[in-house]
């Protein structure tokens, strides 16, 4: 665990007897690629719900994988994304967006 820019991060988040990265990393995979009937994943409800700790650790895993684009920008059957979500909540500006145009 590391602790950057006022969050904890959890690198090693499963047993240690993964220790072959490519099973690693499609089981990371098959954890953010986890859809239901809504076709929301866990980054979805992780930021619907407003959790700012749960969503940045999904992300960082999801950039970890470089597979950021695909997860965060991913539309549900309502057409909304976790981008979306993370803006009604207010996260504009740890995603990168400029303070002062608020």
């Amino acid at each position: 665990m590391t602790f950057e820019g006022g969050y904890l991060y959890v690198c090693e988040t499963h047993a240690t007897i993964w220790l072959d990265s490519d099973k690693d990393k499609a089981l990371r995979y098959m954890i953010l690629a986890i859809y239901d009937d809504k076709g929301r994943n866990l980054l979805h409800y992780a930021a619907r719900k407003g959790d700012k700790y749960f969503t940045t650790m999904l992300i960082y895993e999801a950039e970890k994988l470089g597979k950021l684009t695909e997860f965060i920008d991913r539309q549900d059957k309502s057409g909304l994304t976790p981008f979306y979500y993370l803006c009604l909540e207010g996260y504009r500006q740890q995603l990168g967006t400029d303070p002062e145009m608020e």
